[in-house]
């Protein structure tokens, strides 16, 4: 892990953990999402191009990794409250003003 990762962690750990909280997610399937997630960002940062806001990127990689968790492993059912959930996590990153 670079000083770059340890920077970007730092900054935006607590975006990644109220998202999954906000998912409705609970115990070692939080952490298991929220590992998930900070992977998945390091291993794709090389590919962050500047055209979305950082914020806005690593938010997006949270959202995939939780639908990834959700659909791909079939921990919950996907009902009305947990899509509710997803939706609305979703529409606040697009009204976002977070950097």
């Amino acid at each position: 892990m670079t000083e770059n990762h340890i920077q970007i962690y730092n900054q935006y750990r607590s975006l990644v953990w109220s998202m999954i909280l906000k998912f409705g997610i609970k115990g070692q399937d939080q952490e298991d999402i929220f590992m998930e997630s900070w992977r998945a960002i390091f291993s794709a940062f090389d590919s962050f191009d500047g055209r979305a806001k950082l914020s806005t990127w690593v938010s997006r990689f949270t959202l995939y990794m939780f639908m990834d968790y959700i659909l791909g492993r079939r921990l919950i059912p996907l009902d009305e409250i947990v899509l509710s959930r997803v939706i609305y996590c979703y529409s606040s990153l697009s009204t976002s003003s977070l950097s």
